[in-house]
């Protein structure tokens, strides 16, 4: 059952209504660039890796999604203005792009990016234990344990504040004008 992780913590967060939004988004991002290969050119000419496709792995396409993203956000932002302002871009992509682009200069979109690859962080490694020692149950059992504490143990300011700040330098431009709450606002949300 290791293979439904990283699911079960996306199901689980769909009942916040950003969370669900959020990976609603995230989710139309590689299915935009892989229906045309124009599209999937454009990223490749800002030198951003290639977005992963859902279909590439069943259980860490989010986890893997989000890394890319996160790894590559200017680059990504970069391909989704090329096309948006390409005079043969096609009327669905402009408006998807504009979409796409809104979300990533929403620091609340940026702030979920970052959280969620932190904590897909720790469920990756989880996964890959489960997958290998899948027989023994105590020494999972432990690994599960051990996740949980080390999830549960971010949850204080330091760690917030480092979250908050990478995001804050993924999208500072955005983080004056688009974000109405506070960083304590953000934390308790979290």
């Amino acid at each position: 059952m290791a293979h439904h992780l990283n699911p079960v913590l996306q199901q689980s967060c769909n009942k916040i209504s950003k969370c669900r939004i959020f990976f609603a988004s995230l989710s139309g991002i590689p299915s935009f660039f892989h229906h045309s290969a124009k599209r999937t050119h454009m990223i490749e000419l800002t030198g951003a890796r290639r977005v992963p496709s859902l279909t590439d792995t069943c259980w860490s396409s989010n986890s893997k999604l989000l890394n890319v993203i996160i790894g590559d956000w200017n680059k990504l932002k970069r391909a989704f203005e090329l096309i948006l302002n390409s005079e043969d871009a096609d009327t669905k992509s402009v408006r998807l792009c504009n979409g796409f682009l809104n979300e990533m200069n929403n620091f609340e979109f940026t702030l979920l990016a970052v959280v969620f690859n932190d904590i897909f962080g720790y469920t990756d490694i989880l996964f890959d234990v489960l997958q290998k020692k899948s027989l023994d149950i105590v020494y999972c059992a432990a690994k599960i344990k051990l996740t949980c504490d080390l999830i549960s143990n971010q949850r204080n300011e330091q760690h917030f504040s480092a979250l908050f700040e990478k995001s804050k330098s993924l999208n500072d431009i955005n983080f004056r004008r688009g974000c109405t709450a506070t960083e304590e606002e953000l934390f308790a949300a979290i």
